[in-house]
Formats: structure tokens, sequence, C-alpha cells
């Protein structure tokens, strides 16, 4: 898995294909597509070829599942740890 600098350069303006976003995090496509059907991922917009496209946030969040999935979380855990995150992102401190 790349550190969080070299995948900063490697997310162009116009996000990573499933393919590039699989390949920099060392999983599969179909992995990919799987946390999106469980809700865990989204891709941030597709192209006009329909691409699912991933922005720098959508990266950022995949990184996370996939770590954590190697520490053995749970699907169900992974959607908790994901809300609550998104929790921490709009308190006002």
């Amino acid at each position: 898995m790349a550190d969080h600098a070299a995948m900063d350069k490697a997310v162009s303006p116009r996000g990573l294909r499933i393919g590039e976003l699989a390949r920099l995090l060392g999983t599969t496509t179909k992995t990919l597509r799987f946390y999106e059907e469980i809700g865990l991922l989204r891709p941030s917009q597709r192209s006009a070829s329909s691409y699912r496209l991933y922005g720098s946030e959508a990266v950022a969040t995949a990184r996370l599942v996939i770590g954590l999935r190697h520490l053995e979380l749970t699907i169900p855990d992974l959607h908790d740890v994901l809300r609550l995150v998104s929790d921490v992102g709009r308190v006002n401190l």
C-alpha cells in the first residue's frame, strides 16, 4: 500500500479510476466494487463514459477501509468507524 504523500500525488484533478485505485491500494477492483455495493465506499463522480472516479476524500476512505480490514474489523464495525469519522468531521470544536 502506498504512503499518503504518494497517494496524494497519484490522485489527479479528475480522480482515479477504479483500476488505478485498486493498484494503488494493493487490492482488486472486485473488492472496491463490493465495498461500494455495501455502502462503505462511494466514487466521487462518474466520467462521461460512466467510469467510477475517486477523488482524494474517497481515496482516503478506501485506504482506511482496506487498512481496517487488514486488522480484521468486521463489515458492521467498518460502518461504525466510518460513521464516527464522518461525525467527527462535522463537529465544530
